[in-house]
């Protein structure tokens, strides 16, 4: 599978499939996203995105059909919920219901959450299940196809950055049962997600106001993780936070673990890249799943 993000900073393309636990990567590419084209999940200027994609695939020879996007940072409203055990039509009813989108110019759906481990297996139809319901702009949707399709290249889904991310923490064995944070940043973009014994919890998003790579920026990030581990506390799970993970940082910034380990007591590191987990083919050496982590995400 294609799977392609546009961030802020850079085109993701990863070539790859995830089974059994296991993410196997055959290619990859990183190209910069040019300057004022893309701006939170909002294409800015469609001209000169459409011009550098095609170079890439021009270049490249990446097939044309079945590519899957992710997009994230856009303007999604989402939201978890606990819903009922019935039908798919069903429960987009609730959906609708309950996040109120303007009739005809939304799309609706949903990603399934991991059991309540609070609830008995044998209760659960009584119970329901939980669910990350969102709803999103066809217009925003129809800004990507057509992106795309102006280049001959057709894309057969679209998925969303944190439904991404939820999948890669019930998809990876080393973070399940495991209570952490993962950090994403994407330019002056910034993502907390909070998972509690292996399951999707919460999320929030936040726009540095500092320049990236300076001690201000540092202890303005370090400030957010520790409101955000606040916040977590008052979940009330019963589960400790054991890690702070990193996607996106840059080299320079690399001393912000040290910082967050010794200000706020809790481990900070880059995204796990496990070679039992993550297998880089040859012609994919140097791929690092942090830097392409929802495109990552998007091949499970």
């Amino acid at each position: 599978m294609i799977s392609v993000h546009i961030s802020n900073e850079k085109i993701h393309i990863v070539n790859g499939d995830a089974k059994f636990g296991v993410f196997n990567i055959y290619e990859y590419l990183n190209a910069p996203t040019p300057d004022g084209s893309m701006l939170n999940g909002v294409i800015t200027d469609a001209l000169a995105l459409r011009e550098e994609i095609g170079d890439i695939w021009k270049t490249n020879k990446f097939p044309t059909k079945g590519i899957s996007l992710v997009i994230d940072n856009a303007p999604v409203v989402g939201k978890v919920m606990r819903v009922p055990l019935v039908s798919h039509k069903k429960i987009l009813r609730i959906i609708n219901r309950e996040l109120s989108p303007q009739e005809g110019e939304n799309v609706l759906d949903y990603a399934v959450l991991h059991a309540d481990d609070n609830i008995k297996k044998k209760d659960q139809k009584k119970y329901g299940m939980d669910i990350y319901a969102c709803s999103v702009q066809k217009s925003l949707l129809q800004s990507y196809v057509d992106l795309f399709e102006s280049n001959g290249i057709r894309i057969t889904n679209i998925n969303l950055g944190i439904n991404s991310m939820i999948k890669i923490g019930h998809f990876l064995r080393s973070l399940r049962e495991k209570t952490y944070i993962v950090i994403t940043l994407d330019g002056s973009s910034f993502a907390s997600y909070l998972f509690v014994n292996g399951k999707y919890s919460i999320s929030s998003r936040y726009r540095l106001i500092y320049d990236r790579g300076t001690n201000l920026s540092f202890m303005e990030i370090t400030q957010h993780v520790s409101n955000f581990l606040q916040f977590a506390s008052t979940q009330r799970s019963g589960h400790n936070v054991e890690n702070v993970y990193f996607c996106g940082l840059y080299k320079d910034e690399e001393a912000l673990y040290s910082q967050i380990n010794s200000a706020l007591g809790i481990k900070a590191q880059i995204f796990p890249h496990n070679e039992t987990e993550v297998f880089v083919h040859k012609k994919a050496q140097g791929f690092i799943l942090s830097d392409n982590i929802y495109a990552s995400g998007n091949l499970i």
